[in-house]
């Protein structure tokens, strides 16, 4: 489980810098289409943390709130 976990992390914060490098090379679709998945999974982790405390952290991690502010 710790290993799905961590693959679901490193999968949201790839489709973040995708979306980043493609807006940056103009590829306005790219970048939305990866965004809107890094989000998706997001969504989902944020979903399965129980704790408010936790959930909390995690939303306000640099990278999700420069995610979450598109």
């Amino acid at each position: 489980m710790a290993r799905d976990i961590g693959s679901v992390r490193s999968q949201w914060r790839a489709l973040a810098a995708q979306a980043e490098v493609a807006a940056a090379l103009g590829d306005r679709k790219t970048s939305t289409a990866a965004r809107l998945r890094a989000m998706q999974i997001v969504d989902g982790i944020v979903e399965g943390i129980g704790d408010s405390e936790r959930r909390a952290m995690f939303l306000s991690l640099p990278e999700v709130v420069k995610l979450r502010a598109g």
